[in-house]
């Protein structure tokens, strides 16, 4: 059996009857905190949180028209329910929201109750505290507003970086919206990186074979290889998420033994009752090497991996990505995901990455 996509708000209501709440403008937050916990966090804990995330979701592209495929709405909530369920460590800290909101009683009037309205995965960076936010838009900008006014809003960032990322879907705000979204204190550092949310139903799908150029090889990156890694991607891109070798192709240039282009998978989880999902990123080419199909070489080469292995060989495959990488992926198995119908103009699913900084 296949869990709704529409979620279960009475977990989440239990989960603010067992824990402290705190009141954030005219919501209700609750705070919870898994990042570098010792212990194991509840079951019953995690499926709130998980209710929270698709609830978050889909009010995120309620009123959107269009026929959607469950592969797609899945792939909307990836990246917090990997973060959620990912076996391996747990990185981030949670924020649930609730609000009043008008509902239709038994005997058919209205009354003011409690709703969940949103769900925020707040994740601890190399640089910054990223959040991203799955919920009505109203909520998630009153969100914005009023935790960066608190300590706790504050409170993780390093000494020298006063800055923090927010990572909002560009079907429910508008460009220029974005620097004033916070509040009077905060402005953008700069103008926000915008990519694309693209999803591989891999089960479907058979990943084409490799083609590499001669004078390179496919190799498992391992951890020797790391520091150079780390200088070819930050010159390259900046922005990458490479924290370790683990689950990474590297292809070599055998002349010099320099890793000239990579691709990995940066995490995965089996959520109850859900399609397995599986994350790549880190889809990068020295730029001294670009247009010899390095790129779709290692690419190709992770999914084949992905494809390969008895539980995520069977989910699907997610990847956020930028304009450049973006035609690669759609030729091996990749596709956009629609957030409306055509006569709405919405488009594909897309997210600015926001950089705020004190003004």
């Amino acid at each position: 059996m296949i869990k709704k996509i529409e979620g279960d708000p009475r977990a989440v209501h239990q989960l603010f009857r067992d824990h402290d709440i705190f009141p954030l403008g005219g919501m209700n937050a609750l705070m919870l905190y898994h990042r570098g916990r010792m212990h194991e966090v509840p079951q019953e804990e995690k499926l709130a949180i998980d209710d929270g995330i698709i609830d978050g979701t889909n009010r995120s592209i309620l009123g959107y028209s269009g026929k959607r495929e469950r592969a797609d709405r899945m792939a909307l909530a990836s990246y917090p329910l990997v973060d959620l369920w990912s076996p391996i460590d747990r990185r981030c800290n949670w924020i649930v929201l609730t609000a009043k909101e008008p509902a239709i009683t038994t005997n058919g009037g209205v009354e003011m109750q409690d709703k969940h309205v949103a769900t925020i995965l707040q994740y601890q960076g190399e640089h910054n505290i990223r959040y991203f936010p799955y919920g009505s838009k109203r909520h998630v900008v009153e969100f914005m507003r009023e935790w960066s006014k608190t300590e706790n809003g504050l409170g993780e960032q390093e000494e020298d970086d006063e800055t923090f990322r927010v990572v909002l879907p560009a079907w429910q705000f508008a460009e220029e919206e974005l620097d004033s979204l916070v509040g009077f204190n905060w402005e953008l550092r700069e103008k926000p990186e915008i990519i694309t949310r693209i999803v591989n139903p891999i089960k479907d799908n058979v990943p084409p074979s490799v083609t590499i150029p001669e004078g390179f090889q496919i190799v498992d990156l391992t951890s020797s290889q790391v520091p150079q890694v780390r200088e070819m991607l930050d010159k390259n891109y900046p922005h990458h998420s490479f924290h370790s070798h683990r689950n990474h192709k590297g292809i070599v240039d055998l002349n010099t033994g320099e890793v000239v282009a990579i691709s990995g998978i940066v995490g995965r989880a089996t959520p109850p009752e859900l399609p397995p999902i599986t994350l790549t990123g880190n889809l990068v080419t020295d730029s001294r090497y670009r247009g010899r199909g390095l790129a779709s070489a290692a690419r190709i080469a992770t999914l084949q991996d992905i494809k390969a292995d008895p539980v995520y060989g069977k989910g699907i495959v997610v990847a956020d990505v930028i304009k450049a990488s973006e035609g690669i992926n759609l030729g091996l198995g990749f596709r956009r995901i629609p957030v409306g119908s055509a006569a709405e103009k919405l488009g594909f699913a897309k997210f600015y990455w926001c950089i705020y900084q004190p003004k």
